[in-house]
Order: structure tokens, then C-alpha cells, then sequence
């Protein structure tokens, strides 16, 4: 995989419901095969997510193909797919073998985690729902090396506790938006 291609699939991973709606399985399994289809390559991307989800999961492939794997896997993990799919797409993007990560990528996956920080505010929590809680776990993986790595000591000291924090939430935020908001006045500080 080119890093032209790398670039553009982390900017649909990133901030898929710009490009579909909803945001579902069957919605990013078609923008990924049409994707996959216009640029007339062989299924390099399909094929690196199927295999990955084999060696490293051990959640075979079978009549339903990927997005069949991406749902075993996501029940397996008590995670929804889209989650699942994001997860395992940083992966592959990350990997050595498609050329690693480099600063450009950083950049796209930072602004857009930036960006989700900038939404906790003080008395609008309108941003702060379900929708939100799943984009930020699905787009920080802290326990990989790769992501750590990506940011600064003071980032990643506010990074992980609002990971942490998110890990532990009831989806009600009931409290959570004062801590959130702490963290974030420390990253901005």
C-alpha cells in the first residue's frame, strides 16, 4: 500500500460519517470496496484486514468475508463493529509493512483527537454522548506503542487519563464532563 492510499484511508477512518451515513457496517463495507474498486488494485487493503484479523485475532474468514470477521471479533470483544473496523484499520496503517507511520499521519489522527478535546466544555455537553465516547476509544489504541509514540510527554499525560476516564464511563457523563474538562484545561496550559 502507497502512502497516498494510507493517507486517504486514514482520512476516511478518521472521520468516516463525512463520507457516509449512517456510519454503519454496511455503509463503510461499500465505501471501502468501491474505494478499493476505483482505484482498480487488487483488494490489498481487504486482504491486509482479513489477514490480520486471522493471525493476529484468530477470527477466521468465511462466507461473509471481513466484515463477517469484524462482527465475530466485535462480539467476541463486546465492541460495535465500527469500532472494531477503525481498530484494526490503524493497525494495518501503522505496520511496518505498508511503511509505517510517519508525521504526516500523526497529523491527521491528532487533529481529529484534538478536535474531540475542544468539544468538552464547561456547561454544553450536547457533544459529549455515546457518539463521542466511540469515536475517541476507537480512534486512541494507547495501549499500542505506535500511537504512544505519535505524542509529546505532556499530550500523552492528558491522553491516557481521558482514555481511562472514557473506559469508565456509563454513557450518562454524569460527573465526567468537570474531569474531562480539568484534563483539557492541563493540555492547553
Amino acid at each position: 500500500m502507497n502512502k497516498t492510499n494510507q493517507y486517504k484511508l486514514l482520512t476516511f477512518i478518521t472521520r468516516i460519517g463525512m463520507f457516509v451515513y449512517p456510519v454503519d457496517q454496511h455503509n463503510i463495507t461499500s465505501f471501502i470496496l468501491g474505494y478499493e474498486y476505483g482505484k482498480r488494485q487488487s483488494s490489498s487493503f481487504t486482504e491486509q484486514i482479513q489477514q490480520r484479523l486471522a493471525d493476529q485475532y484468530r477470527i477466521f474468514s468465511s462466507s461473509d468475508g471481513w466484515p463477517g470477521q469484524i462482527r465475530r471479533l466485535a462480539k467476541k470483544s463486546n465492541e460495535n463493529w465500527v469500532t472494531i473496523f477503525r481498530w484494526v484499520s490503524l493497525e494495518i496503517l501503522a505496520d511496518a509493512t505498508n511503511g509505517g507511520w510517519d508525521e504526516t499521519m500523526s497529523g491527521v489522527l491528532k487533529a481529529r483527537i484534538f478536535a474531540l478535546i475542544e468539544r468538552i466544555e464547561p456547561e454544553d455537553t450536547r457533544w459529549l454522548d455515546k457518539w463521542w465516547i466511540e469515536d475517541w476509544l476507537a480512534l486512541c489504541p494507547v495501549k499500542h506503542p505506535w500511537f504512544q509514540k505519535i505524542w509529546a510527554d505532556k499530550e500523552w499525560r492528558i491522553i491516557k487519563p481521558i482514555n481511562k476516564k472514557l473506559l469508565l464511563a456509563d454513557y450518562s457523563f454524569s460527573g465526567i464532563p468537570k474531569k474531562l474538562l480539568q484534563l483539557k484545561d492541563l493540555l492547553n496550559s
